[in-house]
C-alpha cells in the first residue's frame, strides 16, 4: 500500500495527557506505573547528562512500564504524534522497540538511540508526517517491548481534530506559526527562531478558554544564567494588572527548548485578551514555540492584530498628501460655480440675440437691421408687427418666440424708424407699434 506524500506539520493540535481516562493501559498486572516528572529522574553520574534540554515533563506525570505491554485511545482527527520521555542505558542492552498503529495499519515509528542523553518529549510514533489517516475516528495501539533495563515511558500525545470536534474540555496547542499566532506579533520578533531581544516587542491576542500557558526557548549562547530570578516582561489578562514574566530556571548556558516562561491561573470560562510585552534589554531573550489553552475554541480564537509600527507616521503623510488637494479641488469647483452664475446673470441681464441664417449671437448695441429693398419700409417678408396695444398678441409672440422688429423712435417725418429687432422670449420683449399704410 502506497503512503501519502509528506504534509506541511499542523500547526494547532488537541493535546491528550497520560493521565487522561480516554486512554487504556493494557499488559501484566502490575506492568505500567506512573512517575512523576521530577529532574532528578534524569540525572545520571555522567558528565554527558542533559537535564531538562527538552522541557520538563507535561503536567509533572507520565506512565512507565518495564515489561511488555500496550495502551490505546481513540481520537477524532487526522494525523498524530505520541510523545515520551527516553531513558538511555548502556548500548550494550540494546535498544527499546515499540510499535504504533493506527486503525490497525502500522505508521512511522521511531528508535531509542542509546548514545543520547535522556531527554523529555521524545517522538515515540505519527502519522501526520505522510498526511495521517484520514478526518475522522481512528483508534491509536501502541505495543511496547519494555525490560527492566530499557523502560518505557510514555507522556502525551497530540492529534489535529476535525473541524466539527467539540473542544470541550480539550487542551488545544498553537504552534508559532499558527497564522492566528503570528498576527498577533509586533515588530521586533525573530519568526524563525521564535524569540525577540527587541525591548517594547509585544504580542496581543483573544481566546477561549479557561487558563493560557506560554512555552519556548531558552536561549543562552554567549551569557550564563541568572543566577537569581530574572524578569524580562509582563502580561496582563483583561486588562488587569501586569504579572511578571520570568527568564526560565535552567542550569547552563546552550538552547533549551520547550521552557515555560508563564502560565496563568484558572479564568472564568470566556473570551478573554491577552497581552505581553518585553521589557528587557535584549539580555535574556523572549522565547515563543507554542501557545496552550484549555477549553480554546477553533471558531473563536482569534488573534489582535498589532497595530503598525509607524501607522501614525502614515497617516500623517496620507493627510499631508490628501488635503491639499482636496483644497485645490474644492477651490476650483468653487470657482466654476462662481464662473457659471455670473454667466447666467449676465445672459438675463443682457439676452443674446441671433441674427438671420447663421444663427450667432449678435450684440444688442448695434443695430441689426432686417431691410429689404423690395418691401414696403425695407422690412423683410419674415418680419411680423406686434400691435402691443393687443395684450394678447404680445403674450402670443412672447410664447411663440417670434421674430418682432422694436420702434423706439419716429423720424423728422414722423415715420417709424426700426432700431433693433431681437428674438422675443418669456424675459425680454421688444414690441413695436403698427406700421401705418404704405401705398407704393
Amino acid at each position: 500500500m502506497a503512503q501519502a506524500q509528506p504534509t506541511i506539520k499542523p500547526t494547532l493540535w488537541v493535546v491528550v495527557d497520560d493521565t487522561s481516562p480516554e486512554i487504556s493501559y493494557l499488559g501484566p498486572s502490575g506492568s505500567w506505573f506512573g512517575q512523576d516528572g521530577v529532574s532528578s529522574f534524569f540525572t545520571r553520574n555522567d558528565s554527558s547528562a542533559i537535564i531538562n534540554s527538552n522541557g520538563l515533563v507535561y503536567n509533572g506525570t507520565q506512565h512507565g512500564s518495564r515489561l511488555p505491554a500496550s495502551f490505546s485511545l481513540s481520537y477524532s482527527g487526522v494525523g498524530f504524534e505520541a510523545i515520551g520521555t527516553i531513558e538511555h542505558g548502556n548500548r550494550s542492552k540494546g535498544d527499546l522497540q515499540w510499535h504504533c498503529f493506527v486503525d490497525g495499519n502500522e505508521v512511522q515509528n521511531n528508535t531509542s538511540i542509546q548514545t543520547l542523553p535522556a531527554d523529555n518529549n521524545w517522538f515515540i510514533c505519527g502519522d501526520w508526517q505522510t498526511g495521517g489517516s484520514g478526518e475522522r475516528q481512528h483508534t491509536l495501539t501502541v505495543n511496547i517491548s519494555a525490560t527492566k533495563e530499557l523502560p518505557f515511558w510514555f507522556d502525551w500525545m497530540r492529534y489535529t481534530p476535525s473541524s466539527d470536534l467539540s473542544l470541550e474540555n480539550k487542551m488545544v496547542r498553537l504552534e508559532k506559526d499558527d497564522p492566528s499566532v503570528l498576527a498577533g506579533l509586533s515588530s521586533g520578533w525573530d519568526v524563525g527562531m521564535g524569540t525577540t531581544t527587541t525591548k517594547g516587542a509585544s504580542f496581543r491576542f483573544e481566546f477561549i478558554g479557561t487558563s493560557f500557558g506560554w512555552y519556548g526557548l531558552a536561549q543562552l549562547d554567549n551569557i550564563d544564567p541568572p543566577t537569581v530570578e530574572a524578569t524580562i516582561g509582563s502580561y496582563s489578562v483583561d486588562g488587569g494588572p501586569n504579572q511578571p514574566v520570568n527568564f526560565p530556571n535552567v542550569p547552563s548556558r546552550g538552547h533549551w527548548f520547550n521552557q515555560k516562561f508563564f502560565e496563568t491561573g484558572i479564568l472564568p470560562m470566556a473570551k478573554h485578551k491577552i497581552s505581553v510585552i518585553y521589557t528587557d534589554t535584549g539580555k535574556y531573550p523572549l522565547g515563543l514555540t507554542f501557545l496552550r489553552m484549555q477549553n480554546g475554541s477553533l471558531s473563536d480564537l482569534v488573534a489582535t492584530p498589532e497595530p503598525p509600527a509607524h501607522s501614525p507616521r502614515q497617516n500623517i503623510v496620507i493627510l499631508s498628501t490628501v488635503i491639499p488637494i482636496a483644497v485645490i479641488a474644492i477651490a476650483i469647483l468653487l470657482g466654476w460655480f462662481e464662473n457659471r452664475r455670473r454667466r447666467n446673470r449676465h445672459s438675463r441681464e443682457v439676452p443674446q440675440i441671433s441674427g438671420p441664417g447663421d444663427g450667432e449671437p449678435q450684440d444688442l448695441t448695434t443695430p441689426v437691421p432686417f431691410f429689404s429693398p423690395a418691401s414696403p419700409l425695407g422690412f423683410t417678408d419674415k418680419s411680423t408687427f406686434v400691435n402691443r396695444s393687443d395684450p394678447s398678441a404680445v403674450l402670443a409672440s412672447q410664447r411663440d418666440n417670434i421674430l418682432v422688429p422694436a420702434v423706439e423712435r419716429k423720424n423728422a417725418n414722423n415715420e417709424p424708424e426700426v432700431v433693433r429687432v431681437g428674438l422675443s422670449d418669456r424675459r425680454t420683449t421688444y414690441t413695436s407699434e403698427a406700421p401705418p399704410s404704405y401705398t407704393a
